[in-house]
């Protein structure tokens, strides 16, 4: 199970992976809530677009942030 910390908790000697909540609209006036997208705005969006391809997307909001610890192994 992964498990995500907030900004608060992080530890300065560990790397993390950052994830976001989003809310996302679209051109159609379609709204969506997305939780845990990669915070890099080309695989958020490159997901955003998978989940719902034949809208264009309007506005993309932050709304919470987390992090993860990197796996040593990887």
């Amino acid at each position: 199970m992964k498990t995500y910390i907030k900004l608060s908790e992080l530890d300065k000697n560990k790397t993390y992976y950052s994830y976001v909540d989003v809310a996302v609209k679209f051109r159609d006036k379609d709204s969506r809530f997305m939780e845990k997208l990669p915070s890099n705005k080309k695989e958020m969006t490159s997901i955003v677009k998978m989940l719902n391809p034949n809208n264009e997307i309007i506005n993309i909001e932050i709304i919470r942030k987390y992090y993860r610890l990197k796996d040593k192994w990887l």
